[in-house]
């Protein structure tokens, strides 16, 4: 036997999505690439860093010059002049012959970076279509309903990095397997959380009025936010942001970190301990992994210490809230509508 508690509610609540394609424009360090590449951005396009093709031309004219020189000593008949001027124009078209090098490098990495945002792009939008089902199902737990503001149309946002304070002045983007990940400079962790803020502030800019939302930004590449362990950046949610809420989703994201992302915009915390030991809300005291709630995770950092009788019985599929989350979901400021039955 068990008890069954039955809810009646008079109101049910809407929530509107919006999804956001982020394009990323200008020039931008690229790991073993000598110099910036241009970054096009969401239309085809290439630009050469201008100080490399001023080299390129004043080499070709130096080579030009030294060998008119080369026909005029030739008659002087002293080998040693001869031998210098010739020594001289092949170190400076070895010179030219390592800048062309360099161009064309940039030209294919830049087209490839363009490639890869379109791909990412169509991926994502592919991903939320067969998906949608199980975000409805979620957010239909709590008598919240999911709306759109297109069903056909995603909006695009294409950041000129330049404008954005430098955006990219001490990040970089480096590849692992066939993506492209943004890290620091000198391969620290990236700042996830400033990244996005720069990415409110720039769609925020384009807004007129306030309104009751969820921002998705789908991003072209992805982010490493720890370069030691590996870790990459797959969703990362923000709590009132833009005067709505905001969440954003790198090319490695999967619907169960989309799903728990999103739970953390209606300021769902955790239902496990915090890394300071500590607990993310008042009388949440379960193990990590061990239920089945959207906002648990699929794994325990104890399964993996040197001590096997820390084990856990881990739950890997996540679908569940529970009535203290549904309470906190419809007190939402910033993304609920009421709706009267």
């Amino acid at each position: 036997m068990g008890i069954l508690n039955v809810y009646k509610n008079s109101v049910e609540y809407d929530v509107v999505f919006r999804y956001v394609k982020v394009f990323f424009k200008g020039w931008i360090y690229v790991e073993n690439i000598k110099d910036k590449v241009y970054l096009s951005g969401a239309s085809p396009g290439y630009q050469e860093n201008e100080d490399l093709l001023e080299r390129e031309r004043n080499l070709t004219r130096g080579i030009a010059n030294l060998r008119t020189l080369q026909l005029s000593i030739q008659s002087s008949g002293n080998p040693t002049r001869i031998q210098e001027n010739l020594d001289l124009i092949g170190k400076q078209e070895r010179e030219l012959l390592d800048i062309k090098n360099q161009i064309v490098q940039h030209r294919q990495i830049s087209q490839e970076l363009y490639n890869e945002q379109i791909r990412a792009m169509a991926s994502k939008e592919n991903f939320i279509i067969n998906n949608k089902n199980s975000l409805v199902d979620m957010f239909s737990q709590s008598l919240i309903h999911y709306k759109e503001k297109s069903s056909s149309n995603y909006e695009q946002l294409e950041i000129d990095v330049k404008e954005m304070d430098s955006f990219f002045d001490d990040l970089k983007l480096t590849k692992r397997g066939s993506s492209h990940f943004i890290i620091d400079d000198d391969n620290e962790e990236a700042n996830s959380t400033r990244i996005r803020s720069k990415i409110n502030k720039a769609f925020s800019s384009m807004e007129k009025d306030d309104k009751k939302e969820l921002i998705i930004y789908l991003l072209p590449f992805g982010i490493i936010s720890n370069i030691k362990k590996g870790h990459r950046l797959l969703l990362e949610a923000e709590d009132v942001s833009y005067k709505a809420d905001s969440a954003m989703i790198t090319p490695q994201a999967n619907i169960s970190t989309f799903i728990h992302e999103a739970g953390h915009t209606f300021n769902l915390p955790h239902t496990f301990l915090s890394r300071n030991g500590g607990w993310f809300s008042n009388g949440i005291t379960i193990e990590q992994g061990t239920t089945d709630n959207i906002m648990d995770y699929n794994f325990s950092e104890k399964n993996n210490d040197s001590n096997p009788s820390n084990n856990v019985m881990v739950i890997r599929d996540k679908f569940a809230l529970w009535k203290f989350q549904w309470d906190i979901m419809i007190k939402d400021p910033n993304l609920i509508e009421q709706k009267k039955k």
